[in-house]
C-alpha cells in the first residue's frame, strides 16, 4: 500500500523537522513548507492526504491559506498553531480546518490525530465512490471507470452497449 502523504506548514524550523521526522518515522510521506506561497505551491502540484499548517507564517496567516488551499484540495486541514483562544479556534473551524491542535502539544496527539483523519477521509471517499454506482437487481455500473457487474461479476459491454445500460439504469 502507498504512503500517505502528508503536508507540514510551519516557519519554526524545529517544530517543522519535529513533526517531519516523527511522521516519517511512522510510515508517512512527509513533504514541508515555511510559507502561504510555498504551501499553496505544493497543494497545486502534489496530492496530500492531510495538511497540518501553523497559523502565523512570515507572508500570512493559515486563516487566509485554507480556503484558498481547498480550491485546490479537499483534504482535511489541522491547525497547529499558538494562537489559543476561542476566537480563534472558532475561526480555524470557520476557513476550513477540520481539527485545532494548540502549542505546546503532544507528538503523540498529533499522530493520532492524523491518522484518524486520514482514516475519516478515506472512508469519505470510499462512500462517494459507491454513491456513484448504480444498482438494479444483480446489476451494478460504475459510470467513471465505466465498468459493469452482474452478481459481482465483470460484464463486458461495448461502449454503446454500456452507455444505454448507463441510460436505462438511470432513468428506471
Amino acid at each position: 500500500m502507498a504512503k500517505q502523504k502528508i503536508l507540514i506548514v510551519d516557519d519554526d524550523n524545529d517544530i517543522l523537522t519535529l513533526n517531519r521526522d516523527f511522521l516519517i518515522g511512522e510510515g508517512y510521506e512527509v513533504s514541508t513548507a515555511t510559507s502561504c506561497a510555498e504551501a499553496l505551491d505544493k497543494v497545486q502540484l502534489h496530492n496530500f492526504g492531510c495538511l497540518v499548517l501553523d497559523v502565523m507564517l512570515p507572508d500570512g496567516s493559515a486563516f487566509d491559506l485554507a480556503p484558498k488551499l481547498k480550491q485546490y484540495t479537499d483534504s482535511p486541514i489541522i491547525f497547529l498553531t499558538a494562537k489559543d483562544q476561542q476566537e480563534d479556534v472558532i475561526k480555524g473551524f470557520n476557513v476550513g480546518a477540520d481539527d485545532y491542535i494548540t502549542k505546546p502539544f503532544n507528538i503523540l496527539e498529533v499522530k493520532a490525530r492524523v491518522k484518524a483523519l486520514l482514516r475519516r477521509s478515506a472512508a469519505t471517499k470510499r462512500q462517494q465512490e459507491q454513491d456513484k454506482r448504480l444498482t438494479s437487481g444483480g446489476l451494478t455500473i460504475d459510470p467513471d471507470a465505466r465498468a459493469a457487474w452482474k452478481n459481482d461479476q465483470p460484464v463486458e459491454l461495448t461502449a454503446r452497449e454500456f452507455d444505454l445500460l448507463e441510460l436505462l439504469m438511470k432513468h428506471p
